[in-house]
């Protein structure tokens, strides 16, 4: 019934729509666990991929991970996150920002489900300490969603080995994320684009820091924020330069969805409004392909 009465709401939001006006919607989850089934709960993958499912149907849209998807769930951790990753396939992911859990099997494992994904592992600000080595990773992704030309970073806290695997840690040259940010939103502003994202995995307080130092950037989707803190029920916010930070709670039966503006400036789309949205999957009827797929983790 929640998800009719979504659907009745998103035919009400854009039935009318202005020609010179552009909507397009950004769907996205973090701190997934790699946990794929929570039966009742609405916290698994099975209900989450339910949920955006639904918010996709009728309207421009991007689907995006904020990070921690692959792990540390025990039977994702039996598979190195194969099923995790070709749910978001069959979905429609378009990226994922990476997490310190989803680097618990191993550089080798992601560059596995890179190759599996067809879609891009985002990670602007992280290396391999193997100068010989190229991890599964790009800075950056421009995509276009309707007439909206958006660019995507993804970045990591620099202090994300002391929450990691320390094997996988070793693997890993994190730098510093502002500048990675900056390089790369000078970069993204160059090729014309109407949107810029950051896809960010970090504690509350370096999040906002990051995103404070940050100037031509639109939305910060973050996820790492700890669920024990007062912060964490505070899903998405307006910061003074302009930034808008966007989450969902850790480990909680949501998914968020925001649903932008534009408007023609010339030859130019202006971002006009941000409407952010969390749609609760408690009592969702699970994905039927991702329970399928946890059975037969469970059984191998």
């Amino acid at each position: 019934m929640r998800l009719i009465l979504t659907m009745l709401s998103m035919v009400l939001l854009f039935g009318h729509i202005d020609a010179q006006e552009q909507q397009i919607r950004i769907i996205h989850t973090n701190d997934i666990g790699g946990v794929l089934v929570d039966q009742g709960s609405g916290n698994g993958l099975a209900a989450r991929i339910t949920g955006a499912k639904h918010l996709s149907q009728g309207i421009p849209h991007l689907i995006v991970d904020a990070g921690n998807a692959l792990g540390p769930d025990i039977r994702s951790a039996w598979e190195g996150g194969r099923s995790v990753v070709e749910a978001f396939r069959a979905s429609g992911y378009d990226a994922i920002g990476m997490g310190h859990h989803d680097f618990d099997y191993g550089t080798d494992s992601l560059r596995a489900r890179n190759k599996q994904a067809g879609f891009s592992f985002l990670a602007a600000n992280v290396k391999s300490a193997r100068p010989q080595d190229r991890l599964p990773f790009e800075p950056y992704l421009i995509s276009k969603v309707g007439d909206v030309r958006i660019g995507l970073i993804g970045l990591l806290d620099e202090k994300i080995a002391f929450r990691m695997n320390p094997e996988s840690a070793s693997d890993l040259d994190v730098s510093d994320p502002v500048k990675s940010a900056q390089a790369t939103l000078s970069a993204l502003s160059s090729y014309g684009v109407d949107l810029t994202v950051l896809l960010l995995h970090a504690d509350q307080a370096t999040s906002l820091s990051i995103a404070r130092s940050l100037s031509g950037l639109d939305l910060l989707i973050v996820g790492g924020h700890d669920s024990n803190t007062p912060e964490a029920t505070t899903t998405f916010y307006k910061l003074a330069n302009g930034v808008h930070v966007l989450t969902t709670p850790p480990g909680g039966p949501a998914v968020g969805y925001t649903d932008l503006s534009f408007a023609k400036e010339g030859s130019r789309l202006v971002l006009t409004d941000v409407s952010p949205h969390l749609l609760n999957t408690i009592g969702v009827i699970p994905d039927s392909s991702v329970s399928f797929r946890a059975d037969s983790v469970q059984r191998a």
